[in-house]
């Protein structure tokens, strides 16, 4: 039975420029390539999910896509031409959430917004909207508690509100679920589809694959550094003759033989 997933009007592939397309890209730590020969598209008005095991390259792809890594191949366009690394104004154009947010232990919620608004020239209004998304995030955005006493849970609830409030045509999400807890993952799916039917994009990594079937329009798969399939997660589903996009990623990975290993090891063993 394929997953219903809510219809958003600017989820269909689109005719007008991405976003972001990167064509041919490819990166290397020392002699090793973390990413090899990557396309990948995102139109407006679309989620699209990395979804990887760990080492697959998705971190390192999204970190090339926000400018921080120049590829050692490949060219990147953010809908105003090519390039081989994103511009000041391609970054103006985007936000990006990393996996594990650090610095600005030393303050509190409302001044780092002030502080991160400010980098990022935001609009006036930016501080009270980026404290708005917090609480819809279920963040405590009115304790006066510094940010470096919160939980690695809500200091990802900060960094997605302060790159949220922005209001950029792509967000960039690094293992986009963890450690938020469950009502806060509600909170991101919707805010991800509100901002999708107003023509807001997103590139999101995730290990979550029940995730990315509700969030994501597309899906590209990446393991060791390379897409092993992508599509829409029902075209998945239907081409790999699975349930759900988490067969399609456990027969596409191999580690859907994971239960007849198990039970392999078990053997005949008995419990005491």
């Amino acid at each position: 039975m394929e997953t219903l997933r809510m219809h958003r009007p600017g989820s269909e592939a689109r005719s007008t420029a991405p976003v972001l397309a990167i064509r041919g890209v490819s990166f290397g730590y020392d002699r090793t390539l973390a990413v090899k020969s990557l396309d990948l598209r995102v139109e407006p008005g679309q989620a699209v999910g990395l979804v990887g095991p760990n080492g697959s390259g998705k971190t390192t792809t999204l970190q090339i896509c926000a400018g921080l890594l120049s590829p050692v191949q490949g060219t990147l366009d953010y809908g105003s031409g090519v390039t081989t690394r994103a511009t000041l104004d391609d970054r103006r154009r985007l936000s990006y959430v990393p996996d594990t947010p650090e610095g600005f232990g030393h303050l509190r919620i409302r001044e780092y917004f002030q502080l991160y608004g400010a980098l990022q020239r935001a609009d006036r209004g930016y501080v009270d909207r980026a404290l708005a998304f917090g609480e819809v995030l279920t963040l405590p955005t009115g304790a006066p508690r510094l940010i470096g006493e919160l939980s690695h849970g809500n200091r990802r609830k900060v960094a997605l509100a302060a790159a949220a409030a922005l209001i950029r045509p792509l967000t960039l999400i690094d293992e986009a679920t963890a450690a938020l807890d469950p009502e806060t993952v509600i909170a991101l799916e919707s805010l991800i589809s509100t901002f999708c039917s107003r023509g807001l994009a997103f590139l999101v990594a995730t290990q979550d694959v029940f995730f990315a079937e509700r969030a994501c329009d597309q899906v590209y798969i990446l393991v060791g550094g390379q897409i092993v399939d992508s599509g829409s997660p029902a075209a998945l589903v239907r081409r790999w003759d699975e349930q759900d996009l988490r067969g399609v990623f456990g027969n596409v990975t191999g580690f859907g033989t994971a239960a007849d290993r198990i039970e392999a090891i078990m053997g005949s063993v008995a419990p005491e």
